[in-house]
């Protein structure tokens, strides 16, 4: 697939594109100079973008207070116990992003730590860990490991986290255990001609109902210029099961 992004006139001699079109995922591009005699020098060139990598020395961070809300949409203006969290991102170098997060309220207290990185193949990785404390679940801790190409036609993924039966987050149910082990993968597929497809599955196993699986397929066509045609089919099994088809 091949997609023209920019077009733009320079000055005569060495030049710098320095608003080049923001591009997510692996690919190529592409740079066809055509000087004043209609001549061609055509320059190529990998790239790998990702949201969750940033430039070497650039930080990101963010803070956050305020109060837990109970029952959202049942329950009006149903506030529980104050917290405060934080986060802050660094980029050490180019393919190699670290992170530090936490969050405290009178009843939990947790901090984690995780970086993104590049893979060969043009491909993004992700690790974290993170512990916690709370009134309800004690001490417990929480892994995660991903990885995940998207390009410009082809995209996978595969994600596998797993938590303590003590593991507690700010805004889950404090009561009840996160998944002993949950895992997700899925493989994309987008084309001008065909539409796009999708199909990802999903597996959650529970410390309390067992194991339940995920697995969906859909495909999207574009319909005219401005109308678009998505169908799905979903199957559900373990500890219960279903099957559902949709379109829209």
């Amino acid at each position: 697939m091949t997609l023209l992004r920019q077009t733009s006139k320079v000055p005569s001699g060495p030049f710098t594109i320095d608003n080049f079109p923001a591009l997510t995922g692996a690919g190529e591009a592409r740079v066809v100079v055509r000087d004043i005699l209609g001549r061609e020098t055509v320059i190529t060139q990998q790239f790998f973008s990702n949201a969750n990598l940033l430039e070497a020395n650039l930080s990101d961070w963010s803070f956050e207070l305020g109060a837990i809300r109970n029952n959202l949409g049942t329950d009006n203006a149903n506030y529980g116990p104050r917290f405060v969290s934080g986060l802050w991102r660094k980029g050490l170098s180019q393919s190699l992003t670290a992170e530090v997060n936490g969050e405290w309220s009178k009843t939990l207290n947790r901090g984690g730590l995780g970086a993104s990185y590049g893979l060969p193949f043009q491909m993004l990785g992700q690790t974290a860990l993170s512990i916690s404390h709370s009134d309800t679940g004690g001490n417990g801790g929480n892994w995660l490991v991903g990885v995940e190409r998207r390009g410009m036609q082809h995209g996978v993924s595969f994600s596998a986290q797993g938590a303590s039966r003590g593991y507690r987050q700010l805004g889950i149910d404090t009561q009840s255990p996160l998944p002993r082990l949950q895992s997700t993968a899925s493989y994309s597929y987008s084309s001008d001609d065909f539409g796009a497809f999708n199909l990802s599955h999903a597996s959650f196993d529970n410390y309390d109902t067992g194991r339940l699986n995920t697995l969906n397929l859909s495909y999207t066509v574009r319909l005219g210029a401005r109308s678009a045609l998505t169908m799905s089919a979903t199957k559900l099994s373990g500890s219960t099961s279903g099957s559902s088809i949709g379109a829209f």
